[in-house]
């Protein structure tokens, strides 16, 4: 129970860390690694820039810590390979390049061949309407008072002027599938059943 505070504050953190990765990568420097990435996602280059330096003074530890140990055995092709390994990279992953020239211009001309026109983007407004000013116009004739608690004697007085930005708006919300937060918002008053 005292240790809650603990937890807390500094809560447990998991990291994955696969074979494919190198030797050096610790749960910490992966830890930074997704800490860099989601600071480049939001756009804090600055931040990002000093935990990849942190990044950097990690990864050197760790090849210096793993060289010292080779290099305290004593075996000098050992540590020489080692040092090749470092500084070639990945050399465990085989490049097959089976595929030619002319079969990627063959594969790339069947392709252009077969072209269809992309559909029109989501974000683009569509020629369809849904609503006209008219089928406004006469639902505010008939409308209540809603949350905004303009009374409808009023909406039925302005109908003529509101009715055709009201529709443009429906019809762009519709349009882009995007529903604005007012429109989501009711006021509901109960009224008890109850005889007087």
């Amino acid at each position: 129970m005292d240790m809650d505070w603990l937890n807390k504050y500094y809560p447990i953190r998991s990291v994955t860390i696969t074979n494919r990765e190198p030797e050096f990568v610790t749960p910490g420097i992966k830890y930074l690694l997704r800490r860099k990435n989601k600071l480049m996602r939001k756009n804090k280059i600055e931040e990002a820039s000093d935990v990849a330096e942190q990044i950097g003074r990690a990864i050197t530890r760790a090849i210096k810590a793993d060289l010292r140990k080779v290099s305290h055995s004593g075996n000098i092709k050992a540590l020489w390979d080692k040092i090749k390994e470092y500084s070639k990279g990945n050399s465990t992953m085989e490049q097959h390049n089976t595929i030619t020239a002319e079969e990627l211009n063959a594969h790339y001309a069947t392709i252009s061949s077969e072209y269809k026109e992309s559909p029109l983007r989501q974000t683009v407004e569509r020629p369809h309407q849904l609503v006209n000013e008219q089928v406004i116009f006469h639902a505010l004739k008939v409308t209540a008072e809603g949350i905004d608690q303009l009374p409808s004697w009023y909406l039925c007085l302005t109908a003529p002027v509101f009715s055709k930005p009201l529709a443009h708006i429906i019809n762009i919300s519709v349009a882009t599938g995007h529903v604005p937060t007012q429109w989501k918002i009711a006021l509901i008053i109960p009224i008890p059943k109850v005889p007087r």
